[in-house]
């Protein structure tokens, strides 16, 4: 948040991509419980929050604050640039871009104490062990 304020952007290379995101608190909340529930079998749990995308972010922060901070978006490489001079790894900077162009819900199977991270297959559908309804 330090850097939106003081430079007035968020920059990125998310295009209109959207985020579902939850604070640390709501997700570690929201595990505890899935883990206390005794369901059986497999049970998929979609967390997240609403969908936002960073323009809509940018005028959140500025309406909140009163500091007018708006989503700039980049070219992919040119993105890729500034997070390198930003102090990242070279293939770090080439990964964040690939998560940030298109969101996608993440969603936990478990099955007995076992818990797998589904979101990939989820969204190839390519998985029938993923492919169960979710519980809300």
């Amino acid at each position: 948040m330090r850097e939106y304020f003081t430079s007035g952007e968020i920059l990125g290379a998310a295009g209109n991509g959207r985020v579902s995101a939850a604070t640390r608190q709501d997700y570690a909340a929201a595990a505890a419980a899935a883990l206390l529930r005794d369901e059986g079998g497999n049970v998929t749990y979609e967390l997240g929050g609403p969908s936002f995308d960073l323009a809509q972010l940018g005028r959140t922060i500025s309406d909140v604050t009163n500091t007018r901070v708006t989503y700039r978006d980049l070219p992919q490489e040119q993105f890729v640039d500034v997070l390198q001079q930003g102090g990242l790894a070279e293939g770090t900077a080439r990964f964040v871009p690939r998560l940030t162009r298109r969101s996608r819900v993440v969603s936990w199977r478990r099955t007995g104490t076992t818990w797998r991270n589904c979101s990939a297959v989820r969204r190839r559908r390519s998985s029938s062990s993923c492919a169960l309804p979710t519980t809300p």
